[in-house]
């Protein structure tokens, strides 16, 4: 029913009128910290770089694409399992009777990549690991994330802060057009990759994700160098 889908996501567009918060989740097992924070991707601060590349994937189905349980630093990958219990991170509360968790890793050499597995492999997981294989890791860091993410929304990586031991992503939560094919009620699994312009000797023990309404008016392609595209 046309009339009764404008008239729901008209309901998604008031509340995101509404939304100004951004929020964080347990992102690289129990030794990492992350921080809630209330910034705003259209005034982006003066420590922040739009001098990154960006690749996403999105797809409907919530199964997990990289394990739950994939631990770049260890010989054998982690736990390949997509078993709920897998991961010490906490779920993401609306899902979590689904067992999905928002996860990040940092991949920052060659072994790292290597030990990458995929659970299922839907299409533009291979435009995924070329991405990941470009990474010039003598003078960049790349970044995985994998999360649930509404089938009405989009998600952009406006810009990100880098530090020697700190990492934090500000990101941009928009209705998708109109003519999307959607159910406000549906989730999607989003993959972001980024390679960054820091290569980090480990995992940075502060990381965090901010999501704000916010955003830079400008768009830019999702292999560009300034910013992420919608995905």
């Amino acid at each position: 029913m046309p009339a009764l889908h404008r008239s729901r996501r008209s309901l998604l567009a008031a509340g995101a009128a509404l939304l100004a918060s951004a929020a964080a989740g347990c992102l690289d097992g129990s030794t990492s910290t992350s921080r809630t924070v209330g910034d705003d991707p259209s005034h982006p601060p003066e420590s922040a770089t739009t001098d990154f590349a960006v690749e996403t994937l999105r797809d409907p189905s919530l199964d997990p694409i990289v394990p739950f349980g994939f631990d770049p630093e260890d010989p054998d990958g982690g736990r390949e399992t997509t078993e709920p219990d897998a991961s010490p991170t906490t779920p993401t509360p609306d899902l979590e009777d689904r067992g999905l968790r928002n996860r990040m890793w940092f991949i920052l050499e060659d072994a790292h990549l290597d030990r990458l597995r995929f659970d299922r492999e839907p299409e533009g997981v291979d435009a995924l690991r070329s991405f990941l294989a470009a990474t010039d890791f003598e003078s960049e860091s790349a970044v995985l994330i994998q999360e649930p993410i509404s089938a009405c929304y989009a998600l952009s990586t406006e810009y990100v802060e880098l530090e020697a031991d700190e990492f934090h992503a500000s990101r941009c939560r928009r209705l998708r057009p109109a003519d999307a094919a959607c159910e406000v009620d549906d989730r999607h699994l989003l993959v972001t990759a980024l390679r960054v312009p820091q290569a980090y000797d480990s995992s940075p023990s502060g990381m965090g994700l901010g999501t704000s309404s916010n955003c830079r008016l400008e768009s830019v392609d999702a292999t560009g160098t300034n910013g992420g595209d919608d995905a």
